[in-house]
């Protein structure tokens, strides 16, 4: 898994990307995360992630049902399911907080990376 995310850690989170993250982050594994196994803590995690991929990448439900193999009304709902309670909307907003993290984190690493950035001063001032 950790290669996977290797290879993908970009200058950006492509929803790609994201998938593999969110998999490596909430312990459940890409492989059950993306089975049709409907154990309630997969199908929350597959919620939490469908939320994501809607309001941090915003795609469309088509998209999404693509990319996790889902049909797009699966999809709704899954998105709808987040907003159910307080405790889940509260687990939503702290994996966006986290994905936001993710993401500048990623930024920074990129514009200090950058070619075209400037090296940093070698000289000392004197003051």
């Amino acid at each position: 898994m950790s290669q996977q995310i290797a290879e993908l850690e970009g200058p950006s989170m492509t929803p790609e990307s994201t998938v593999l993250w969110f998999a490596d982050r909430c312990g459940v594994g890409l492989e059950r995360l993306m089975s049709r196994r409907k154990y309630l803590r997969i199908t929350w995690e597959r919620s939490i992630l469908m939320a994501l991929l809607y309001r941090m990448h915003h795609l469309s439900l088509p998209d999404i049902g693509n990319i996790l193999d889902r049909d797009h009304t699966t999809v709704l709902t899954g998105i709808r399911r987040c907003r159910g309670d307080a405790r889940r909307r509260k687990e939503l907003a702290e994996w966006i907080r986290e994905l936001r993290r993710e993401r500048q984190r990623r930024k920074l690493a990129r514009s200090t990376t950058h070619p075209m950035t400037p090296a940093p001063s070698r000289t000392r001032s004197i003051a």
